[in-house]
């Protein structure tokens, strides 16, 4: 094998792990001791949960990326070229029509191929597997309800009934590898499963009154008869008390009046619980137990009548009621330490990339961001987007699928929404508002600049994939431009942003253009201080 097939197979083995994957093929193996297979997916840190939910349609568009990546880095003459070039072409199409499980079906085969590996109608059934529960984030003192799933039909034929073993694992003891992890509680063993699991999902409950708070892993070893078939993990999140916490805020909360945005911040916990138990939001890394804490120091904070979030400089957690999404939205702040109301100040929009939060861009690249805003004297605001691939109204002319459509509206309203929302709180110099994003982030920042021209002073994509096909710089040619990008990109190539340079330079527009050589997709770093140079330069009808 050469060194580039290893590449390939080395990019398609790693971005599906990145993205929450078993390596296709591996079902075959040997079987390995439940509690060590689990714990390779167990929590670093205590209070986080740790991995996203499968029923969060968040992962198919990670996987979009990871297929993408990996195709990307096919040589032109590679025979699989014109397969993978199609079936991306063919997944998009089924993507925008909403069905989610062919497109992980499609996907999973692709990487597979991708990694060198064999597909089988044995490994399309299992890769159709999946673990899921309502109460992803619960109270011990009420059994954990889960099911065994399919995600989408096949034709494979068992040739021995399906067995399930399932157990809660924890997480690794303090400074010691995943694999340290144990398993905290047996949950028993299961025969005679139903074969067909959409029809007839296996549903189960687990008595979990033992078990102290926390993040683990519910794991389920499947296997058809003695044969090891695959291993499925979830992430559960153990919160005593939360119902009895929630009841009690609310009502101390109806004796104070005002402080809505406090009061969002103290009802947040427990929306975004709601929300990841309907399968909605995606609770990777989130911490409840410090959440909740947040929330009861806020609330105690009001009773004796002070607002913590009013005046606060430094990086900080903010909160809303998006109306028309129903519930509860954050956003991160970056504050100056200098900031006292005394003169208006520039202000950033910062849009994360796919699979990102509102905290994601503010802590990037080790706090260069809050670094870099507190000398060059910037408020940083950087919204969640409504979901994490929410796309800030992406342009999807062959949309279909009215869940992705309303997802994607939504997402651009979030980030006007805390655009106004830091607006109206702290002293803005409306002439110095400007607009950044990183990947899907870069993206949103082209469209966005374009959807609302007026607001902006300056633009700075960073590894955006648009093209000037999908977003004409003819509706943003009176506002300076910075594109970063790296020419090793193999999420969005290069070719992307060459070709808006291309088109801005046409049309005679201030810009400038950073192209990376040997840059990968990971342009933040590296993009920041030119980034905040280019926005000192440039004022709306000034510099």
């Amino acid at each position: 094998m050469t060194r580039h097939e290893l590449r390939i197979r080395g990019a398609a083995f790693l971005l599906a792990a990145f993205v929450g994957l078993a390596i296709p093929g591996r079902a075959a193996e040997a079987p390995v001791k439940v509690d060590k297979e689990l714990a390779g997916a167990a929590p670093a840190a205590p209070g986080k949960v740790p991995a996203r939910l499968e029923q969060n349609r968040i992962l198919v568009g990670q996987l979009m990326v990871a297929f993408r990546a990996a195709k990307n880095l096919l040589k032109p003459d590679d025979p699989r070229k014109p397969a993978m070039e199609a079936l991306e072409t063919q997944g998009r199409a089924v993507y925008m029509a909403g069905k989610t499980g062919e497109v992980r079906r499609m996907l999973y085969r692709a990487l597979a191929t991708l990694g060198g590996l064999p597909w089988t109608a044995r490994d399309d059934y299992w890769r159709s597997l999946v673990l899921r529960t309502d109460m992803a984030v619960t109270d011990a003192s009420h059994p954990l309800i889960a099911r065994l799933e399919q995600i989408y039909p096949t034709t494979y034929t068992l040739h021995a009934p399906l067995k399930a073993r399932a157990s809660l694992v924890g997480a690794a003891p303090a400074g010691q590898k995943p694999a340290a992890a144990k398993v905290v509680k047996d949950l028993g063993t299961f025969e005679a499963l139903p074969s067909d699991l959409i029809d007839e999902p296996f549903t189960f409950a687990a008595d979990l009154r033992d078990v102290a708070e926390g993040n683990y892993l519910l794991g389920m070893d499947i296997t058809e008869g003695d044969a090891a078939l695959t291993r499925l993990t979830l992430p559960i999140c153990l919160v005593p008390g939360m119902a009895s916490a929630e009841e009690d805020a609310e009502r101390r909360l109806k004796a104070l009046d005002g402080h809505d945005g406090a009061k969002a911040t103290i009802r947040y916990p427990f929306d975004f619980a709601l929300h990841v138990n309907l399968g909605q939001q995606d609770p990777t890394g989130f911490d409840f137990v410090a959440a909740m804490k947040r929330s009861s120091d806020v609330l105690a904070a009001l009773e004796a009548g002070r607002d913590p979030t009013v005046g606060a400089v430094g990086e900080q957690d903010r909160h809303y009621f998006f109306k028309e999404a129903g519930e509860i939205m954050p956003y991160r702040l970056y504050v100056p330490k200098s900031y006292d109301g005394s003169r208006p100040y520039p202000l950033i929009v910062a849009l994360h990339g796919m699979g990102g939060t509102e905290r994601t861009m503010i802590p990037v690249a080790g706090g260069d961001m809050a670094k870099l805003a507190e000398s060059h004297g910037y408020i940083v605001a950087s919204p969640l987007g409504y979901r994490r691939d929410g796309g800030y109204g992406r342009r999807l002319g062959d949309i279909t699928d009215p869940l992705l459509e309303h997802n994607t509206r939504l997402s651009e309203m979030d980030v006007m929404n805390v655009l106004a929302l830091v607006r109206s709180e702290f002293k803005i110099d409306d002439n110095r508002i400007y607009l950044m994003g990183h990947s899907m982030g870069g993206g949103g920042t082209w469209r966005m600049g374009a959807d609302h021209p007026e607001i902006w002073a300056a633009l700075a994509p960073i590894s955006a994939g648009v093209t000037s096909a999908e977003i004409s710089p003819e509706a943003i040619r009176q506002i300076p431009v910075l594109v970063s990008h790296g020419d090793s990109d193999p999420v969005a190539p290069v070719a992307s942003a060459r070709s808006m340079v291309a088109k801005m330079k046409e049309l005679g527009m201030t810009y400038e253009y950073f192209e990376k050589p040997g840059g990968t997709h990971a342009m933040v770093q590296p993009s920041l201080p030119k980034v905040f140079d280019f926005f000192d330069k440039h004022h709306k009808g000034g510099k």
